[in-house]
């Protein structure tokens, strides 16, 4: 996924476990972004290009949604304490919100809100 400014490609990395990393254009450097002992995928960019949502398996099979700063730091999970299998993680365009699919609600999307912080508040 190309960043908002063109200046960067993010990318999962293949393996076990799939990592984030993006690949910045002018000096061709790849950066890992994330290093877990388990699986995410699904990372996508904040229309202003300075954070990062993606899904991240616990471990167990389940995945939730964490949201960290676009250089890697500052990650949490925002979907945690929610049941369901929550994937497929995308930036709403023009404000804050993150829409996610949960696999165990008949494959409902939601919307988090990062301003107010909850996250059921409407569906899309």
């Amino acid at each position: 996924m190309w960043s908002p400014d063109g200046n960067d490609i993010m990318s999962t990395r293949l393996g076990s476990p799939k990592e984030l990393i993006k690949l910045t254009l002018s000096d061709l450097l790849e950066i890992q972004l994330t290093s877990y002992s388990c699986s995410l995928q699904w990372g996508h960019y904040s229309p202003d290009g300075t954070q990062i949502a993606y899904t991240k398996d616990n471990c167990n099979g389940w995945y939730d949604v964490y949201v960290m700063n676009s250089d890697g730091s500052s990650d949490h999970c925002i979907t945690c304490g929610y049941s369901g299998m929550n994937d497929r993680v995308v930036w709403h365009p023009i404000s804050n919100k993150i829409i996610y699919e949960n696999a165990l609600d008949c494959c409902n999307r939601y919307p988090w809100d990062l301003i107010r912080g909850d996250v059921r508040s409407e569906r899309s």
